[in-house]
């Protein structure tokens, strides 16, 4: 009679030891690591759903505010245009006017870069309106007023209705804000801003480019050509004989050389043409 030798040698192993002849503690492992592999895979699909959903969530609470809810708005030399903002304001731009719009979650904020504009403020119970410059803050709730920006220099805000308060650009609580009251003109300059009431005539000329005019009352020459340059944007150069000059009278603002005819034949000067969008002005002779 045969002996199962074999059987019995498995009979007379450890178990531990069986599988590790048998080899089925390789089976264990393999299928050990199978396990681990898809869990790691599990986290990994995980984690890339996760990322997905922050940045579904940013696009939704970030990006689409910031496309739907911003803008910058630029005119040309020699040109004027009127926009209604998000909030139902209304604003006039003159020409070579930079402003940035920020509506988002709440705000009524805008930004004059450069130039003028002249805003009709909606009013909107406890949210301000603020128009930045860099010279300052303006905030308001309802009002009608004009911001220029003269240069490098201070902000000159004109109010024509209503109340605003200035300050400097973000939070200054140790500075009180000044308030403007209706004919005010303040030249705005931070911290350092000085105010003074204007007469119906002055009030009329500053409000005056809304219809395409300009209207000088004993104004330089100097300061006359300045103020057509900034417009078209072109460089007009002038002698200190004929800067000297006093202009008055309206002129359209759109009509740069009819303004350089009625200033020959009134004042006696000549115009010359020194190359694309230059000019210069002297004595005539």
């Amino acid at each position: 009679m045969k002996t199962d030798t074999a059987g019995s040698e498995a009979a007379k192993l450890h178990p531990a030891d069986w599988m590790l002849r048998s080899g089925a503690v390789g089976d264990v492992l393999d299928g050990l690591k199978d396990r681990l592999a898809r869990r790691r895979r599990r986290r990994r699909a995980v984690r890339g759903a996760t990322a997905l959903l922050i940045a579904a969530f940013a696009a939704v609470f970030w990006v689409v505010p910031y496309v739907r809810d911003t803008d910058r708005i630029i005119t040309l030399p020699g040109q004027r245009q009127t926009l209604t903002l998000a909030d139902g304001s209304r604003v006039d731009l003159n020409a070579r006017t930079t402003l940035a719009t920020d509506f988002r979650h709440g705000r009524r904020t805008v930004r004059l870069e450069r130039g003028e504009a002249f805003f009709v403020v909606a009013q909107r119970s406890g949210d301000p309106f603020i128009v930045e410059t860099p010279a300052g803050a303006i905030r308001v709730t309802g009002t009608e007023f004009n911001v220029r920006l003269v240069g490098g220099g201070p902000a000159e805000v004109t109010l024509m209705e209503g109340a605003v308060a200035l300050g400097p650009n973000g939070r200054a609580p140790a500075v009180p804000p000044l308030v403007l009251s209706p004919g005010d003109r303040a030249a705005l300059a931070g911290v350092t801003t000085t105010v003074r009431p204007l007469s119906a005539a002055e009030l009329a000329r500053t409000m005056a480019w809304r219809d395409g005019r300009i209207v000088f009352d004993g104004e330089s020459l100097a300061e006359a050509v300045a103020r057509y340059a900034e417009f078209h944007g072109v460089n007009i150069e002038i002698t200190p004989g004929a800067a000297a000059l006093r202009i008055g009278g309206s002129y359209p603002l759109h009509e740069l050389h009819e303004f350089f005819r009625a200033l020959e034949s009134t004042h006696g000067v000549r115009v010359l043409v020194r190359g694309e969008r230059r000019y210069h002005v002297a004595l005539g002779q």
